[in-house]
């Protein structure tokens, strides 16, 4: 005969991500299981919530590089690709080194490719639009701010980055770039200058 023992992690349907409590259940139930012998870990498709549980003891009960148990789990399960969310739970893992990945791309036709574009945006990337608590990320942060905005900004409220961020990053910089839009600052030569100078002033 055999063991079971059902614990069920929401997965990308779910609307929702396990908090650090339900994977550190789930750990607990595989702990357990192990002592009895080998343990067979699946969900619906082995990509999101076994792979994360899997990693995640891999990484903590045998002391396995974290890039080396993902490869492991993709030898095993080509399949296996857990969600920028789940690797923010493993974060909290102190698991950080899949943090640069590639966790977003843009399907841009060819014909209105440069070269220049961003096509993909980093877990790092992701996490830094969405703060928990943006005030306490501001006044962590102790190094020169230059903030940068296109008066003609129609993503956000130019005007109001400097009275939301001042208040708890003091010594931040603010500068208008006139007749800019949201994307078009990234390739404007006025903003360029503008951020070597500042650079070069605080000798960056």
């Amino acid at each position: 005969g055999f063991r079971t023992s059902r614990y069920v992690l929401p997965d990308h349907r779910a609307g929702r991500l396990p908090p650090l409590a339900e994977l550190e259940t789930a750990l607990a139930h595989l702990a357990e299981l192990q002592q009895h012998g080998p343990v067979f870990v699946h969900c619906v498709a082995a990509m999101e919530r076994s792979p994360l549980v899997c990693l995640a003891w891999l990484v903590r009960q045998h002391r396995m590089r974290p890039e080396r148990a993902l490869d492991y789990l993709m030898q095993q399960h080509p399949g296996t690709n857990p969600l920028p969310g789940q690797l923010a739970l493993l974060n909290q893992l102190r698991v950080t080194c899949f943090n640069h990945w590639p966790v977003l791309r843009f399907n841009l036709p060819l014909a209105y490719r440069t070269g220049s574009e961003t096509r993909s945006y980093t877990y790092r990337m992701m996490e830094s639009f969405g703060t928990a608590n943006y005030k306490a990320d501001l006044a962590n942060i102790r190094a020169p701010i230059l903030v940068l905005v296109g008066d003609r900004d129609e993503a956000f409220y130019a005007k109001q980055f400097e009275p939301t961020i001042h208040p708890h990053a003091p010594q931040s910089e603010f500068a208008f770039i006139a007749g800019v839009s949201h994307l078009d600052i990234v390739v404007n030569t006025t903003a360029a200058q503008r951020i070597a100078l500042w650079a070069e002033t605080h000798g960056l």
